[in-house]
């Protein structure tokens, strides 16, 4: 599921767009969770090139190594126009 790959498309932003926060997807898919975080990308040439960019983010960076963090999602979608891959 792309859920929130897609809904950037429409607004890049933490913000869904019913007004919820982001956080919110994993209970839609019905994953239960204390801890979560949201790294979001949109415009980079390649996977790599969004990695270097958040380790390179002190907030994204935190993220990405927190220790008590057990599982993680991707997702990516495509636009025609804007950014191109989000």
């Amino acid at each position: 599921m792309a859920i929130r790959s897609d809904e950037l498309l429409q607004a890049f932003s933490h913000t869904r767009s019913d007004g919820s926060s982001c956080f919110t997807v994993g209970k839609q898919v019905g994953l239960e969770q204390s801890l979560c975080g949201e790294n979001v990308a949109a415009g980079y040439p390649s996977a790599e090139a969004v990695v270097d960019g958040w380790m390179h983010s002190a907030g994204h960076r935190a993220n990405i190594l927190n220790a008590s963090a057990k599982y993680m999602g991707l997702s990516m979608s495509y636009a025609h126009s804007g950014y191109g891959y989000y």
